[in-house]
């Protein structure tokens, strides 16, 4: 968020554009987005288009019974609350892509986050 803000208060004569995007482990997404949130919200810059999507993929182990989506979705169903879901972390993008495919679908998976090293 410094680089925002500085590059923000660069006078509008001196143009400039910004490529935002959260660490590459998008640990701390929901806290980025808001920080930029805020700042965009500024008259002095303004977002102009997004320029890239970042997938959002499900995998499982070889071993899981389930080989295709709705399978997973009725072994979930079967087995409330013991099928882990791991990320990045607390906020993370892959963490919220889990909660709204839990929500979306009305499964109960255990969100695992990964503490750092």
């Amino acid at each position: 968020m410094i680089g925002i803000d500085r590059a923000a208060d660069i006078p509008a004569r001196e143009a400039i554009g910004i490529i935002a995007s959260p660490a590459p482990t998008e640990g701390n997404s929901v806290s980025f987005w808001q920080s930029c949130r805020r700042t965009l919200q500024r008259r002095d810059i303004a977002p102009v288009a997004g320029i890239s999507r970042t997938p959002a993929v499900l995998t499982v182990t070889p071993s899981f019974p389930a080989k295709i989506v709705a399978d997973f979705i009725s072994y979930a169903r079967a087995n409330p609350g013991k099928i882990n879901m791991a990320s990045g972390g607390i906020g993370s993008l892959p963490h919220v892509a889990g909660e709204l495919f839990k929500f979306m679908t009305g499964i109960n998976l255990v969100h695992v986050p990964y503490r750092g090293s």
